[in-house]
C-alpha cells in the first residue's frame, strides 16, 4: 500500500521545549509521509540533548515513510551548525549510514547518537564504557550504565515503538555536568501501565497515576527475563544518590526530580506518544570507582 506523500512539511524544533512537542506531535498526526521535511532551528543558539533526540526520532519517522524524503535545516546559528556537524547528525540519514552502528563523533565531550538497536544494548554498555573512562579515570558509571541498559531493553519490551529510539549523551565540562536523552515514538508509559491495568484490574489510572505507578520498584507488565521492572526505580535511585535531575515526558504527564532532590508531577497542554526521558548528573557527585582504588593500593611501607 502506497504511502501518501506532501510536497513539503515544516517543523519548528527551534521552539522552547514543550512548544517542540507540539510541532513534532502535530507532523506525526498528518500520518502522510512527505518528500522534504524542513527542520526549522529559529536562530537558537544551542539545543540540548532531549531536542536532539527528538529530532532524530522525527526525521527517523519521516524517513520511514519515504526513504528518499529530502531533510532541509533553516534558520540554524554558526554554533549550532558546528555542533551538528560535530555529532554528524547531518550525515544520519545518508545512504549507507549505519544508524545502529556506533558512529564516533568529531568532539571528544559526545558519545555518539545511537539508534538503539536490541542486537547491539549489552555491546553499548561497553562502548560506553570506553567513552566515560576516557573523561572519568577514577570515577564509576556502572550503576548509571545498567539502568540505561533497562530502560533501552524497555523500548522494545513495551513500547510498540514503530521507529526504534534514540540515545544521546552529551558532557559539559565547563558546568561539569553529563547528560543523557532517550526517545521513542511508542505508545508511552502511562499508556503501556493502563493496557496492563486493564488487563489485570479492569480499570484505568489516570495518566498522572499510572506514570507514577510505573516508577515503583519492580512494577513489571509482563517483562521479559533481560527486564524485570528495575529500570525507572533503578534511574531515580541514581539521580538521587548523586544529586542529578531526571525529567521523563510521556503522554501528557512530565516527572520532574530536581537536583535538590525535590519531586513533581506536572499537566502537559499536549499529549507525546512516546517517552523522553533526560538525565543530567553533577560529575562531582559521582562514585569513586572501586577498581581504580584496589589498583592503585600498595603495600609497600
Amino acid at each position: 500500500m502506497s504511502t501518501q506523500l506532501r510536497d513539503e512539511i515544516v517543523v519548528n524544533v527551534g521552539l522552547d521545549a514543550i512548544s517542540t512537542i507540539k510541532e513534532v506531535e502535530a507532523a506525526r498526526n498528518l500520518n502522510v509521509g512527505c518528500m522534504h521535511l524542513v527542520l526549522d532551528f529559529n536562530k537558537v543558539i544551542f539545543l540540548k540533548t532531549g531536542r536532539f533526540v527528538i529530532i532524530a526520532c522525527l526525521i527517523e519517522h519521516f524517513h520511514q515513510l519515504n526513504e528518499r524524503v529530502r531533510i532541509t535545516a533553516r534558520n540554524v546559528s554558526d554554533r549550532l551548525l558546528n555542533y551538528i556537524k560535530n555529532i554528524r547528525l547531518d550525515e544520519y540519514w545518508g545512504d549507507g549510514f549505519k544508524r545502529t552502528h556506533y558512529t564516533k563523533t568529531k568532539i571528544d565531550t559526545a558519545l555518539c547518537l545511537w539508534q538503539i538497536s536490541i542486537e547491539m544494548i549489552d555491546a553499548y554498555a561497553s562502548y560506553a564504557q570506553d567513552f566515560f573512562e576516557n573523561n572519568y579515570t577514577h570515577l564509576s558509571l556502572d550503576p548509571l550504565a545498567i539502568a540505561h541498559k533497562e530502560v533501552f531493553n524497555n523500548i522494545f519490551d513495551h513500547s510498540k515503538s514503530p521507529i526504534d529510539g534514540y540515545v544521546l549523551t552529551q558532557r559539559f565540562p565547563s558546568r561539569q555536568v553529563i547528560e543523557t536523552a532517550i526517545c521513542d515514538f511508542g505508545v508511552g508509559i502511562p499508556t503501556t501501565i493502563n493496557n496492563y491495568w486493564m488487563r489485570t484490574k479492569g480499570r484505568e489510572l489516570t495518566e498522572r497515576n499510572a506514570l507514577a505507578k510505573a516508577l515503583e520498584r519492580s512494577m513489571t507488565v509482563e517483562s521479559k527475563k533481560h527486564n524485570r521492572g528495575f529500570g525507572l526505580d533503578n534511574l531515580i535511585n541514581q539521580v538521587n544518590n548523586q544529586c542529578g535531575e531526571l525529567n521523563i515526558i510521556s503522554n501528557s504527564v512530565w516527572y520532574n526530580i530536581n537536583m535538590d532532590g525535590s519531586k513533581h508531577f506536572y499537566d502537559l497542554p499536549v499529549s507525546f506518544q512516546g517517552t523522553i526521558i533526560v538525565v543530567r548528573i553533577d560529575e562531582n557527585k559521582l562514585p569513586i570507582d572501586e577498581d581504580y582504588i584496589s589498583n592503585d593500593l600498595s603495600l609497600e611501607f
